[in-house]
């Protein structure tokens, strides 16, 4: 099981128009997530709700990692 804590690791949720297209060199940081996404058999997100919505970061986390492969 893998455990991350965006705030704890000071995650930076804005994803930059670089990394937008599918063959994108992205950040180390990104590329591991993505490859911890990709190995998994499932996903378990915990957070507050903010106004029926995740947090901020967990928005970015979601825009920047989950990827077309």
């Amino acid at each position: 099981m893998i455990y991350h804590d965006l705030y704890v690791e000071k995650f930076d949720p804005l994803l930059n128009e670089e990394e937008i297209p599918r063959a994108a060199e992205l950040p180390p940081v990104i590329a591991q997530h993505c490859a911890e996404i990709a190995a998994a058999d499932g996903y378990i997100i915990v957070h507050p709700n903010w106004w029926a919505m995740p947090p901020a970061i967990l928005k970015g986390w979601l825009d920047r990692v989950f990827r077309k492969a």
